[in-house]
């Protein structure tokens, strides 16, 4: 219960909503354009996940799928810091300036949401798809190489943000426990 609700719903699924929804309702769902990225900030939050995602690589080349699940999470939580950090909901108000930088953060975002997609699907494959689904891409291909980049093109039009995990009550633990304990 502990698990589902504060890594999967309140980290991973939280992360990929948030950035989805923003985008629906600030830039018309369209993706924009990250190649410059303008603040140090950007280039940071660039590097960190370059850096997990090496870390996941090496796991499961390793077969170490703890510690490859341990980087996704870990990719999820840099992006919800990244986007408190960045606040875009108060700059996508502001002068043009902010307004740019608020497209940068919420591409950079959705394009760590593509690859959460990637990097989930040997843990997760109908989550995975689901996201995919929720970018509107197609493709089935999940490539990645050694750096976070732009992987979604300038123009896209994503989908519809809808939540990817459900809380889990103590009613359903107790439940599951009755149900599935077998006989003593």
């Amino acid at each position: 219960m502990s698990k589902n609700n504060s890594e999967l719903l309140n980290n991973l699924g939280n992360f990929i909503n948030r950035a989805i929804a923003f985008c629906e309702k600030n830039f018309g769902g369209i993706i924009g354009d990250a190649t410059q990225l303008e603040t140090e900030m950007d280039r940071k939050f660039v590097a960190q996940i370059t850096y997990e995602l090496n870390g996941y690589l090496e796991a499961m080349e390793k077969t170490k799928l703890r510690d490859g699940i341990k980087c996704v999470l870990r990719m999820s939580r840099y992006g919800n810091q990244f986007l408190q950090a960045k606040e875009p909901w108060k700059r996508c108000k502001g002068s043009d300036a902010e307004k740019r930088d608020a497209e940068i953060s919420i591409t950079l975002a959705l394009n760590l949401v593509y690859l959460l997609s990637s990097v989930l699907q040997p843990f997760m494959p109908t989550t995975s798809d689901e996201i995919r689904q929720q970018l509107n891409i197609q493709e089935t291909a999940y490539a990645l190489d050694n750096a976070f980049r732009c992987y979604l093109p300038v123009g896209h039009t994503i989908g519809q943000a809808r939540p990817l995990f459900k809380r889990v009550e103590q009613a359903s633990i107790d439940e599951y426990r009755l149900r599935f304990s077998g006989q003593r």
